[in-house]
C-alpha cells in the first residue's frame, strides 16, 4: 500500500497501476542488489518506486496528433514517391533498432513487428513478464527519440 500511494500521489490512480508493475520488476530484477546493512528494506523499496516515478515524469510523451488519419496500405497502394518515403523510413528504423541495446531492439522487433505477447517474450528471454514491459517501455523512448533526430523531408510551397 505504502509504494501504491506514493505512485498516486506522484503519477495518478491510472498510471501509478502500470508503474506499480514496473517497479516490481525491477525489485524482481535488483533484489540482489539490497543490503540490509544500508539501509532498510522499505526505504529501498520507497527509492526505487520514487525514482521510478520521476523517470516517468521526465518521459516524453508520444506525440498522437495524426493516429486517427493512418490506415495500411499495401505495395501496390503506393506511388514512387511513397515508396521511397517508406524505404527512407524502413532505413531509418533499421538505422534507430542497430543502436540499441541487441536484446531490447530483438524484444522490440518481435513484439512491434511479429505481434509476440509480453509472456511468450518474457519466456523467450528468460526475465518475468512485469520486467519485459519495463524493458519495452524505455526502448521504445529511445527508438523515438532516434527516430526524431531525423530531420522531416522540407518542402518547397
Amino acid at each position: 500500500p505504502k509504494l501504491f500511494a506514493v505512485l498516486i500521489r506522484m503519477l495518478g490512480r491510472q498510471d501509478a497501476v502500470d508503474a506499480l508493475q514496473d517497479v516490481f520488476g525491477t525489485v524482481w530484477k535488483d533484489a540482489s542488489e539490497f543490503s540490509s546493512q544500508t539501509g532498510s528494506g522499505i526505504g529501498w523499496l520507497l527509492t526505487l518506486t520514487r525514482h521510478h516515478a520521476i523517470g516517468r515524469l521526465r518521459a516524453p510523451t508520444p506525440n498522437t496528433e495524426n493516429v486517427g488519419n493512418r490506415h495500411d496500405l499495401t505495395a501496390s497502394d503506393l506511388t514512387s514517391a511513397q515508396a521511397v518515403a517508406a524505404s527512407l523510413n524502413r532505413a531509418r528504423l533499421d538505422h534507430c533498432l542497430g543502436k540499441l541495446d541487441a536484446r531490447r531492439a530483438d524484444a522490440l522487433r518481435r513484439a512491434y513487428l511479429d505481434g509476440e505477447s509480453y509472456a511468450d517474450l518474457a519466456e523467450r528471454f528468460e526475465v518475468p513478464p512485469t520486467m519485459m514491459r519495463s524493458w519495452l517501455n524505455p526502448t521504445l523512448i529511445s527508438l523515438r527519440t532516434c527516430l526524431s533526430d531525423f530531420e522531416a523531408p522540407q518542402t518547397n510551397g
